[in-house]
């Protein structure tokens, strides 16, 4: 899908006649404009198979899955997310501007969680769960800015966490039988 302006796509869960009236489900999608997505209801999925694009805004979902490369020529922010926050094996998420993910939907008492099974890059990176799980089976680089990780991570297999002319902040404990670098 090619985006010939910036776009903003928001569901809300109330037409009864579609198997899942929640979800966001994208193919592929490309354009050098900022897309916006939005799921309010309670089960409203978004799935992004990729893409190359300026801007990234997903300001409310359940479950947000990267299962593609997806890049931006800017920021990349996911927020309000009450279920988790996944990038697939093999997926690789690249921001040239910032990157963060703050799983935090339901507020302080029912925060997300953030799975990354493929890799993570932006100038700076941000991951906060609000104390919630972060799984780390890939690589998160920061290019010129600091990669802060506000909570605990365990590690489902060897990975790293880099910032190439940055700093690394670890806020919480690294657990996990894998190595770290």
């Amino acid at each position: 899908t090619e985006l010939a302006g910036d776009v903003t796509i928001e569901t809300d869960g109330d037409d009864g006649d579609v198997v899942d009236p929640d979800a966001i489900d994208l193919g592929p999608v490309d354009g050098s404009h900022t897309l916006t997505l939005t799921a309010t209801s309670a089960t409203g999925d978004v799935t992004l198979a990729g893409g190359d694009i300026a801007d990234l805004s997903i300001t409310d979902a359940f479950n947000v899955i990267f299962a593609g490369d997806l890049g931006t020529t800017g920021d990349v922010s996911v927020s309000e997310v009450d279920g988790t926050i996944t990038v697939d094996s093999g997926a690789e998420v690249t921001a040239a501007g910032a990157l963060a993910f703050n799983g935090t939907g339901g507020g302080a008492d029912d925060p997300g969680d953030i799975t990354i099974n493929g890799s993570l890059t932006g100038d700076s990176v941000t991951l906060d769960t609000q104390g919630n799980a972060i799984l780390l089976d890939g690589n998160v680089n920061g290019d010129d800015g600091l990669v802060d990780v506000q909570d605990p991570v365990t590690l489902t297999g060897d990975s790293i966490i880099s910032s190439d002319n940055g700093n690394v902040q670890l806020q919480g404990a690294v657990d996990g039988a894998f190595a770290l670098t």
